[in-house]
């Protein structure tokens, strides 16, 4: 992760809500569906989801695509 501060600006790669994790998930698996090929979207998806799912918050819940 330490040459990832040239593509997430203001440290956002350290966030305090799971949710946000989960919305830049959502972000780049929406550029891989849009064949955006400036990254790696799918592992950078993947790595969003577990830093989400890791992340000490024990009221979030995925239905569907949203967070709940």
């Amino acid at each position: 992760m330490s040459n990832s501060a040239a593509t997430h600006p203001d440290n956002d790669r350290v966030h305090p809500a799971a949710e946000y994790y989960i919305a830049r998930a959502e972000d780049h698996l929406r550029l891989s569906r849009a064949a955006d090929q400036r990254q790696d979207h799918l592992s950078h998806a993947a790595t969003r989801i577990l830093m989400a799912v890791t992340w000490p918050c024990k009221n979030i819940r995925v239905t569907r695509g949203k967070v709940a």
